[in-house]
């Protein structure tokens, strides 16, 4: 059979019309029928599919790390300043950065055999989460380059665009699992992570034009008052769509 309309291989772009079904794209020899498959999970790679759902188990892991014992944490520094938990709050966070970012890498994995329309987002999201988290850790503990209004500026606007570059892509993979309530969730917990960095970011910009950067004080109370509100929604959405991920074809059909 062959192609009567366009059709771009998955795998580079190449149009496929009037080429057979049998055939293999003239560009990078993948297999049409390759092509002609739907974008959903069940046709994707096991392979790929298996590293995404680890990558999904560590970010589960991490989000209670940060969202949960974090703000816990914090809430409790605010009120009774106990040294012993400041040092707990960093060991906490350190290990949610260990867990969170390794999973930001693994769930933008680029799929083989498929080329990506959005390459920026897989490419930056990771990369600023693995540069903010540390940084951000650090400087709420007071280690940083910069003073101390500046760091957390400049690390809190880097992790809150690596955040909602992840939650935009789970978005993404949610729609391929047919799932369109967890990927407008997604999509919205994005908006509200960005909406967070300004808040850390705002009041540092205008103190650092306007005056001496001082720490954030209120901003970093609604900043944790609004991660622990989140917390169940982010665990609940996370463990649902590596439910999908696990139930797809290519894994569902391994176990059988």
């Amino acid at each position: 059979m062959v192609l009567t309309h366009d059709v771009p291989c998955r795998a580079c772009g190449y149009n496929l019309r009037g080429l057979s079904t049998d055939g293999r794209c003239p560009e990078c020899g993948q297999g049409i029928g390759r092509s002609l498959v739907s974008d959903s999970l069940t046709a994707a790679d096991g392979g790929w599919v298996r590293r995404v759902a680890l990558g999904l188990g560590l970010l589960k892991l991490g989000a209670i790390c940060g969202l949960v014992l974090a703000p816990l944490l914090i809430l409790l520094l605010i009120f009774l300043h106990l040294r012993f938990l400041s040092n707990l709050l960093l060991a906490v966070l350190l290990v949610g950065a260990a867990l969170a970012i390794p999973g930001a890498w693994l769930v933008t994995l680029r799929e083989p055999g498929v080329l990506r329309r959005d390459r920026w987002l897989p490419n930056v999201a990771p990369l600023a989460m693995t540069l903010g988290l540390p940084a951000s850790v650090l400087a709420l503990n007071g280690f940083s380059w910069f003073p101390q209004g500046v760091g957390l500026m400049l690390a809190g606007a880097t992790l809150a665009t690596g955040i909602a570059g992840i939650l935009l892509h789970l978005a993404g993979l949610a729609r391929r699992a047919r799932d369109e309530k967890v990927a407008t969730l997604f999509c919205t917990l994005a908006i509200l992570s960005a909406m967070c960095g300004l808040l850390l970011l705002v009041p540092q910009a205008l103190a650092f034009v306007f005056g001496p950067p001082k720490p954030p004080a209120l901003p970093l109370e609604i900043v944790t008052a609004v991660g622990l509100l989140l917390s169940p929604s982010v665990y609940a959405q996370l463990r649902r769509l590596r439910a999908a991920m696990m139930a797809s074809g290519p894994l569902a059909r391994k176990r059988r």
